[in-house]
């Protein structure tokens, strides 16, 4: 049977998304390697699709094979988030379990970045200053990594 273990909510960025959305492939393709948002999604991001959003199996397939540090998992309980999980991307940050920030949208462009950053800050993922922007020093409180 397929099973999916619970997933750490202790200091984590779900973010939903759909390989068929642009929006959402542009950010998968720029997050990584942004040099200030790559390694907090490396180490704290877990990409996620609606359970009802999975209409090619081999469209997930692909983006998996496409975005190796942004594979999509599967909600597979859409009704446990605290948010609707209809649109993508969306940025969900939760700290000690609850939801600090919600970002949705990811222009080609990276002018979402700001709210993103600004999201992050808020969880205290991210030192934000007016002139510049650094992920914060902190440990790892999730158990297992995806």
């Amino acid at each position: 049977p397929l099973r999916q273990p619970p997933l750490d909510l202790g200091l984590r960025i779900v973010v939903v998304t759909s390989p068929g959305c642009g929006f959402s492939r542009a950010a998968a393709a720029a997050i990584p390697s942004d040099p200030i948002l790559g390694p907090i999604f490396a180490r704290h991001a877990v990409w996620l699709i609606a359970p009802d959003a999975i209409a090619d199996v081999a469209a997930l397939r692909a983006w998996n094979l496409r975005n190796p540090d942004a594979e999509i998992g599967i909600a597979v309980d859409a009704a446990q988030w605290p948010v609707a999980l209809d649109t993508t991307p969306q940025f969900l940050v939760f700290r000690d379990g609850q939801l600090v920030a919600h970002v949705s949208g990811w222009r080609r462009d990276g002018s979402d970045r700001d709210a993103l950053n600004a999201a992050l800050a808020q969880a205290g993922l991210l030192h934000s200053t007016s002139d510049s922007a650094a992920p914060a020093n902190i440990g790892d409180t999730t158990s297992g990594h995806r």
